[in-house]
């Protein structure tokens, strides 16, 4: 029987799975030194949903922390990710996702978008919450 191992291919692959799990190599996690711009932490994934809804996000600084996160995306790996989407999907939030696109068709218009689907717009009014 013949095989189709390629012994250089596993030699690479081996290679690179030892370098996965080297925390100061090049696979590290990206957010490992993101210190986010708002004092270094983010808001909860609750007030920021609520916030968006009411409308009481900034959209400027909403930009200036995608923009920012890109930025660091490129600078690490020189050239903006083929794939972007928000941890826990919360580029899909109100406002966040105005701001979200707006940022990734200019910075990164290559990029695919994950889209996780609808979001109903409706009005919204402080009692809803």
């Amino acid at each position: 029987m013949t095989s189709t191992i390629d012994d250089a291919e596993v030699a690479r692959f081996s290679a690179l799975a030892a370098e996965w799990w080297n925390p100061t190599g090049k696979f590290r996690p990206l957010s490992s030194d993101f210190q986010p711009l708002r004092g270094g932490t983010f808001v909860s994934l609750a007030e920021l949903m609520v916030r968006g809804r009411l409308g009481l996000l900034d959209a400027s600084l909403l930009e200036a922390e995608i923009a920012t996160q890109l930025g660091a995306f490129v600078s690490r790996f020189g050239q903006p990710p083929d794939f972007v989407d928000g941890h826990q999907h919360a580029h899909l939030f109100p406002q966040v996702r105005e701001a979200f696109l707006d940022v990734v068709k200019e910075k990164a218009p290559q990029s695919w978008v994950r889209q996780c689907g609808g979001v109903p717009s409706r009005r919204v009014s402080v009692w809803d919450y």
